[in-house]
């Protein structure tokens, strides 16, 4: 089968789709249809170059919404409001039969027509009223509500962060970081002997140091942690009013003592910091897996 040949079976152009733009390096074509404004949707449909376990051939079909220019259409440029049409991407849904020259939504024959016709109508789901609110719904909450949860979780960490360590991390947008940590990573692989320096989000300045119990410690981590231990003091005093045997005797031993201020301190300057710098570094990862997510729309 050609392009040509494909073109021909879904009797194109029909219904407002342009001429196909048959393809030249594979099985497939490409159509466009105007929206409103200065906004139209490509629609490309190929046919694969193996055959699925059942014999027959899968189709993958795309459709982009955006904006048209000189150059064509800017695939991405849409305003990305919840009654936008929506993209869509199939590849594992419809299928050609190529011994008896049909065509199958999943176990299901189907005419080519009514492929695209289809497709349009989940396409443009979102911007009817009432028919479109449950997708728009999943829309909302994948697109926008749970993005926003991770953008502010991710401002609260790296806020907590420099609370407790004094060290500020730049508040980059997430896939911003997300491609740079990708690309230092790809580097640091593909080149093993290269003598470019590697700049995680962890590289900070040099921070000053007090003596703390015979430890040099970072004077922001010693400060914190005083201010930390007397807002419990006073909060124990004024609110819980903790005085059980067990913490007068903790604090009446000098060795328990020091032994509560060597952990605690451990764990205000390295343990909390390092759980939340893990949060901060994997944020990225779970913007991108939220953001791009494949929603299944049932046709």
């Amino acid at each position: 089968m050609t392009s040509a040949d494909l073109v021909q079976k879904f009797g194109l152009p029909f219904s407002g789709f342009s001429d196909p733009i048959e393809w030249t390096d594979g099985v497939g074509f490409s159509l466009i249809k105007d929206r409103y404004g200065n906004f139209a949707s490509i629609y490309k449909i190929g046919k694969s170059n193996t055959a699925h376990e059942t014999g027959l051939i899968p189709l993958w079909i795309t459709v982009t919404y955006g904006k048209k220019s000189n150059d064509g259409i800017s695939l991405g440029s849409g305003e990305n409001g919840l009654k936008d049409p929506v993209d869509l991407d199939f590849s594992k849904d419809f299928f050609y039969d190529q011994e008896n020259q049909k065509f199958f939504y999943h176990d299901k024959e189907i005419s080519a027509h009514d492929i695209l016709t289809r497709i349009e109508n989940v396409h443009l789901k979102p911007t009817k009223i009432v028919a479109g609110f449950p997708l728009r719904t999943r829309l909302w909450f994948w697109r926008k509500f749970l993005p926003g949860c991770i953008k502010f979780l991710d401002w609260g960490l790296i806020n907590l962060y420099y609370l407790f360590t004094g060290r500020k991390i730049p508040k980059q947008d997430l896939v911003k970081r997300y491609f740079h940590k990708k690309w230092k990573k790809e580097t640091f692989n593909t080149r093993p002997n290269s003598d470019t320096p590697q700049t995680p989000i962890t590289s900070f300045e040099p921070v000053k140091t007090i003596n703390f119990f015979g430890y040099q410690a970072p004077r922001w981590s010693v400060v914190f942690y005083c201010f930390l231990q007397l807002l419990l003091y006073f909060l124990n005093v004024y609110y819980f009013k903790i005085t059980t045997p067990s913490v007068a005797r903790l604090f009446r031993n000098n060795f328990l003592s020091l032994c509560y201020v060597v952990v605690s301190f451990a764990i205000t300057e390295e343990g909390i910091p390092g759980v939340l710098l893990y949060g901060i570094e994997q944020m990225p990862l779970l913007f991108i897996k939220a953001s791009f997510i494949h929603l299944k729309v049932t046709l």
